[in-house]
């Protein structure tokens, strides 16, 4: 969940119904502003590092979306972080009705808009990657054992139906060097 981003959220509260935009770099602490007929969500977005214990989500950044967000006269306000929020941070957010999203609600956030997504996430994180031709296979480290001395390849696991291949340094380059042999 550490990859998450503000460009991710805009995509997943389009798919849930909501328009979205993303704020200029100076932002006032707000990364999307989502509108629904009349209402309008002030979001500020937060990729925390969850290995470290002091890297919470405080009360300065509270502050910053409450203030940002009355400057622009949008009353609903909402933080989502991949991790989790001080004490300071949680007290202030309640009495601003502020909504604090964690990285846990994060997830079943993510599972009722787009359940499909944790999947592919989860599928990435275990090394596998999608065939970008057939969308359905797994690229996977082959050899021709008909032709002798053929070099080993990056081909799709739905073989002979998709005829995706590539060299393995192609591959390196464009998706690091995995271990090849799971698939």
């Amino acid at each position: 969940m550490a990859r998450i981003s503000k460009f991710f959220l805009k995509d997943l509260f389009i798919y849930a119904g909501y328009d979205a935009e993303l704020t200029q770099k100076y932002d006032d602490g707000i990364d999307i502003i989502l509108t629904q007929g009349r209402e309008k969500i002030a979001i500020q977005a937060k990729r925390m590092d969850p290995y470290k214990n002091y890297d919470l989500v405080n009360k300065e950044v509270v502050n910053t979306l409450i203030s940002g967000a009355r400057r622009r006269g949008i009353e609903k306000t909402c933080i989502i972080t991949t991790t989790f929020f001080s004490e300071n941070a949680q007290k202030i957010a309640k009495q601003e009705k502020m909504e604090l999203i964690d990285g846990k609600k994060l997830y079943y956030l993510i599972a009722k808009i787009r359940p499909e997504l944790l999947a592919e996430a989860y599928f990435e994180r275990l090394g596998y990657i999608k065939c970008p031709e057939c969308r359905s296979g797994i690229l996977k480290l082959k050899k021709n054992n008909k032709v002798q001395n053929s070099f080993p390849f990056i081909g799709c696991t739905n073989f002979p139906k998709c005829k995706h291949s590539m060299k393995i340094a192609d591959y390196n380059l464009k998706y690091g060097k995995q271990n090849l042999d799971k698939a």
